[in-house]
């Protein structure tokens, strides 16, 4: 065998090539598809987390704003009177219905916006994420609700007391030889349209009653001394009387317990309402931000 023919051949022969194949583009697409969401899905984890950090974030500066807001309300029901003397006056008939009624007003107007900022302090960020805070808030919240109920209870309950007291003073004026049955009907509507079923039905049997014994009083009074039935008169007269007073003893409401506002406690809730301010301002100078107005100075945090 010719050598160098066969040297001629292996040196003219090229050793194979490993050629890439291109990629299927539906493969590649789905490549990239998948790399793509993958980033986009870590990313949105990340910005969760960043938001759900922001979000439980005790933010002390809304908290403040509210409770500053509040401050003054609660003093002056602290120290406001006007609410005890519903409660004291309601069965005095000596209380015109004009203080009385001014009683019922002041309480209303020292009792004004008082319930939504509570409301709005409870949801407020640096109660709803921080426990001490919350656990302070619930203190004061049950030493607040001991003196009064929410706003809108409150009025109902107002007027109850208002109207009891125009009864009262009412029916002391009915004089059993100068009233007419229409007056006195119209000092029982005072109750029979109260809207409240204990009173509505006492003022039916105060109706009855007094009815019942001014007719007997007319009509002793107008029979004449010589009259045969004149003791007989007399007689229906005072059973009638007696028997109004005793039903009347018998059957008054409490409107104390109807109404049930006693007032008690102002104290403990202004001490419980001073902790929680006093607490919200340090915790708020020491994560001071600009949501709740406090001064900033020379570094220094100052909250009112």
């Amino acid at each position: 065998m010719d050598n160098s023919a066969t040297q001629t051949n292996v040196a003219t022969q090229q050793p194979p090539v490993n050629s890439v194949q291109p990629m299927d583009p539906a493969k590649k697409n789905k490549l990239i598809l998948g790399i793509s969401l993958g980033v986009g899905g870590v990313v949105v984890v990340v910005i969760g987390i960043i938001v759900f950090m922001m979000l439980s974030r005790a933010n002390y500066g809304e908290s403040y704003k509210i409770l500053k807001e509040l401050k003054p309300k609660v003093s002056a029901l602290a120290s406001n009177y006007d609410c005890t003397k519903v409660v004291d006056y309601v069965n005095s008939t000596y209380t015109s219905d004009s203080s009385y009624n001014e009683y019922v007003e002041g309480c209303r107007a020292s009792a004004d916006g008082i319930s939504d900022l509570v409301a709005q302090l409870e949801h407020s960020s640096g109660v709803a994420h921080d426990k001490d805070v919350q656990a302070q808030f619930a203190r004061f919240k049950e030493a607040i609700d001991s003196v009064m109920p929410d706003e809108t209870e409150l009025n109902q309950r107002l007027s109850l007391y208002e109207t009891w007291h125009k009864f009262l003073v009412a029916a002391n004026g009915i004089n059993a030889s100068k009233s007419s049955d229409a007056e006195i009907q119209n000092v029982a509507k005072i109750l029979t349209n109260s809207g409240n079923d204990l009173l509505a039905k006492y003022g039916a049997g105060w109706l009855e009653k007094t009815l019942a014994y001014v007719q007997a009083y007319r009509a002793y009074n107008n029979a004449s001394y010589s009259s045969s039935d004149y003791a007989s008169l007399r007689q229906a007269r005072n059973d009638r009387q007696s028997e109004q007073k005793t039903w009347v003893a018998e059957n008054k409401p409490d409107i104390t317990e109807i109404g049930g506002l006693e007032f008690k406690n102002n104290s403990r809730m202004g001490t419980e309402f001073n902790k929680l301010y006093e607490m919200v301002v340090e915790l708020y100078e020491e994560n001071y931000d600009d949501s709740g107005e406090c001064t900033e100075f020379l570094g220094e945090v100052f909250c009112s």
